[in-house]
């Protein structure tokens, strides 16, 4: 947890007050002593609330990696890091021609069942990071089966670019 002067972050970032205040609300603390109020927020989580909050701002269309993490880091105000991974259970990136680009696949536009969910996620990209699939699949409605053994009984291990594992889809 990470905390900071949350007037000087919010009156810094402006017309994005709600949306700072709104997250420290939802996953932070504000405490109050001698002077401002201080939050507290769990970076990884914020992060992740921060991103998708720009991926909603930008709805269906998608939007250039580059151009996503410069305003995710101008929410932050350049308070922490930001990288590809604030995308993991919300998003992915896509190559369309030289461009990267950011595709937003929020979880409630997924199939609640894991082999739906997989079924979808395998439709828009071919191969996925055991990682990336986590992400979405921790939301899934498993019924008497752990989510290891769902990716073992769905997907199929290969190797990609300088030996890194993706998964497959074994249906396909």
């Amino acid at each position: 947890t990470d905390s900071f002067p949350l007037d000087d972050v919010t009156n810094a970032v402006g017309a994005r007050l709600e949306v700072v205040r709104g997250v420290v609300e939802r996953v932070g603390s504000v405490s109050v002593g001698e002077g401002q109020p201080v939050g507290a927020l769990n970076r990884e989580l914020a992060i992740r609330i921060f991103a998708e909050y720009v991926l909603v701002q930008q709805g269906e269309s998608d939007m250039q990696v580059a151009e996503f993490l410069q305003k995710v880091r101008d929410l932050t105000l350049d308070l922490w890091d930001i990288d590809e991974k604030c995308l993991l259970g919300i998003g992915f990136i896509t190559q369309a021609g030289a461009e990267k680009l950011v595709k937003y696949v929020p979880a409630d536009a997924l199939p609640e069942k894991p082999d739906g969910m997989l079924r979808s996620l395998f439709s828009m990209r071919a191969q996925w990071t055991k990682e990336e699939l986590l992400a979405y699949l921790a939301r899934a409605e498993l019924t008497g089966e752990t989510i290891d053994a769902v990716i073992l009984r769905l997907c199929r291990p290969v190797s990609g670019p300088e030996g890194k594992e993706y998964l497959v889809s074994r249906t396909v």
